[in-house]
């Protein structure tokens, strides 16, 4: 089996889409299918550092010349779509070639958004075979057509099979506040959330915690507060095994929450973004999840207090982990 995945990331994208296609293709390519990643590095962030089975894309155009694009089984396009949806020229090629590749039988997958901001699909109609809407949903309307087949909700979500295998183990709780940020303005939101920490005491209140922060591109802290550590980007393994064992997760609006409430670590979502605040606002009627918006940052030292060491922190958010085997599932299916 020959798969292709299409994706992007950069400073104002985040790390989650190529995050997503790297989880694919270590799976797949276990089971040994043969996987390839076309990445278009915005920045320029991780083209020197990539496997060789990645082949940095320098834009979408391109690949309608990429003949290796029409050797392959099936496509899956995991593309940044808040930053493409007003480029009628970057949707019109997306629409173009996806439309190539049905036409050539070549099976093709879309990872798509929620809201008409960030939707591919309440833009523009595609002849792809599946659009993966892989988050829960809240009443949105997707433009339907009969050349697609919409799958909707996290059971879609691609978690890691590393977090199967920590779900099964006992977590061996320690006193850390795990806090990680991803895409956008990573510098400024870990320099505010520990100014807001750092003005509310919250370092002392926690004295005997660990507050971790997990990015490269963070100011060093370290010398200014004895209870903060602060990370480098870590392999997803090891990263998932420090959340596993956290008490609480602070994240932004990205993958990590879906991740640590996966794992039954309560999260506190950052985000000044207000157009995410409706869909957030519905998560915390349904999961150990709170959310905290544009200048609401005197909550977080509250939510620590109220929910930290609490025993509903065990609770089971009941998510279901196994997208990537249904994902598996769906390219394995004979579509006519």
């Amino acid at each position: 089996m020959k798969i292709t995945i299409y994706t992007e990331v950069g400073k104002n994208i985040g790390y989650g889409h190529l995050d997503r296609a790297l989880t694919i293709q270590k799976y797949f390519s276990h089971i040994g299918w043969n996987v390839e990643i076309l990445l278009r590095d915005y920045d320029n962030l991780y083209t020197n550092k990539l496997p060789t089975k990645i082949i940095p894309i320098k834009n979408l155009n391109i690949l309608k010349k990429f003949s290796l694009l029409y050797k392959t089984n099936t496509v899956i396009f995991d593309t940044s779509h808040k930053f493409i949806v007003n480029n009628k020229a970057y949707l019109q090629d997306l629409q173009e070639l996806i439309n190539i590749l049905r036409n050539r039988n070549i099976k093709t997958i879309v990872f798509d958004g929620i809201n008409r901001f960030d939707s591919i699909h309440k833009n523009i109609e595609t002849k792809a075979n599946y659009i993966i809407v892989p988050y829960p949903i809240i009443g949105f309307n997707y433009k339907l057509s009969k050349a697609n087949k919409f799958l909707y909700g996290l059971e879609y979500f691609i978690y890691s099979p590393y977090i199967l295998d920590l779900c099964k183990e006992t977590p061996t709780k320690k006193h850390y506040i795990t806090i990680s940020f991803g895409g956008g303005n990573v510098k400024e939101d870990n320099r505010r959330i520990f100014n807001v920490l750092y003005k509310t005491q919250a370092f002392k209140v926690f004295k005997d915690y660990k507050f971790i922060f997990i990015n490269n591109d963070i100011d060093n802290f370290q010398n200014k507060v004895p209870n903060v550590e602060i990370l480098p980007m870590l392999k997803k393994n090891e990263f998932l095994k420090i959340l596993h064992n956290s008490l609480i997760a602070f994240t932004s609006i990205g993958s990590t929450k879906y991740e640590a409430l996966a794992l039954n670590i309560p999260v506190i979502v950052y985000s000044k973004n207000n157009l995410m605040k409706k869909f957030h606002k519905f998560l915390e009627n349904k999961y150990r999840l709170w959310y905290v918006g544009k200048n609401e940052e005197y909550k977080i030292v509250n939510l620590l207090q109220k929910n930290i060491n609490q025993p509903k922190l065990t609770i089971n958010n009941n998510i279901d982990c196994r997208g990537i085997y249904r994902l598996k599932k769906i390219i394995e299916e004979d579509i006519s």
